[in-house]
Order: structure tokens, then C-alpha cells, then sequence
């Protein structure tokens, strides 16, 4: 067990580094895991990302590519024995806001194009 403990460590340390060098105050970034035991799978490890607001789209990168990528770097280092499941959570500086997206993505007119060109698709 500790050495999963271990390597959830030098995960977490990992990631904090390379949020690190995104942002661009990187002193206020925080990483932190909570690992969930199961017994018949290997562990998971829940990595929490809090960055402050200003850094939160460099570290989420355009349409999420760049925490896309440290999410598949993290699952190709997590399957190198012994193996962990892994996941990384971005904290949401502002949790107000995501209702209001939420509220805009439900509504029927969400998605639809508008604009130059949009009327040139028939």
C-alpha cells in the first residue's frame, strides 16, 4: 500500500510542477489527492487543481486540450506498476458562473450557429 501512497506523491508533485510553469502566477498553485482504495482494482487518485482565476484558461487550454494532455500523460505514468486509476479535477474559482452555463447549454438554442455563414449552410 505505501507504495501507492508513494507514487500518488510523486504524481501530485509532477503535476504541480507542470501547472506550475503554465501559469502565470505560480505561487498560488495548489495540488492536492485523496486516493480511494478498492479490492479488486487498483486505486483511485482524485487530483485536485486549484489555480487562481486568472490562470484558470492556461491551465484549461483551448476547448480543454491542454488538460486533456496532462490528464493522458498522467494515465500513461499511473499504468507503470504499481498501477493507479487517476484523475484530475481543475477547481472552479468561481462556481456561480458554471450555473449560468449550465442553465445557457440546456436551453434549446445552445449550439446553434449564428453569424456570417450561418445562413449559407442550406
Amino acid at each position: 500500500m505505501s507504495n501507492y501512497v508513494e507514487k500518488a506523491a510523486d504524481m501530485n508533485r509532477w503535476l504541480k510542477e507542470t501547472v506550475s510553469r503554465l501559469v502565470e502566477r505560480p505561487r498560488q498553485v495548489e495540488v492536492y489527492h485523496d486516493i480511494k482504495y478498492d479490492e479488486d482494482d487498483p486505486p483511485f487518485v482524485t487530483y485536485s487543481v486549484k489555480v487562481s482565476d486568472t490562470d484558470i484558461g492556461l491551465v484549461i487550454g483551448a476547448g480543454g486540450k491542454t488538460v486533456k494532455l496532462m490528464r493522458d500523460l498522467l494515465q500513461l505514468i499511473a499504468w507503470k506498476p504499481p498501477k493507479i486509476r487517476t484523475r484530475i479535477e481543475v477547481e472552479d474559482p468561481h462556481p456561480e458562473r458554471r450555473t449560468i452555463y449550465e442553465k445557457r447549454k440546456r436551453s434549446p438554442e445552445f449550439g446553434v450557429r449564428r453569424g456570417v455563414g450561418a445562413q449559407n449552410s442550406r
